[in-house]
């Protein structure tokens, strides 16, 4: 299973972190760890296309972190990038599970 813990500070988001491995499918054949994988490693690139500052993150296999600052940017980015992992998480609950700690 996929796990996601999203992290606050006060309403901001401070962190959003992935692990672990849906196991829907075989390896390459995985749409949920696909979808994920865009979605999670799409707001890094975002982040980066809109502030020209690389966030700070971590990535391992089967692993990411990735923290946002306060600025407003940031936090739509966050909340866009939620938004797209709670609608992977409707459909493939088995699979995903996303989790706040405020």
């Amino acid at each position: 299973m996929i796990n996601i813990i999203v992290k606050y500070k006060k309403n901001f988001v401070k962190e959003i972190i992935v692990s672990g491995h849906s196991d829907y499918a075989e390896y390459g054949k995985d749409i949920v760890c696909a979808g994920v994988s865009a979605i999670s490693v799409g707001s890094l690139n975002a982040i980066y296309e809109f502030t020209g500052t690389k966030p700070e993150h971590i990535i391992n296999d089967g692993y990411l972190l990735i923290k946002f600052s306060e600025d407003s940017i940031n936090q739509i980015i966050a909340k866009v990038t939620l938004i797209q992992l709670e609608s992977i998480e409707e459909s493939y609950s088995k699979h995903i599970k996303i989790t706040e700690e405020r």
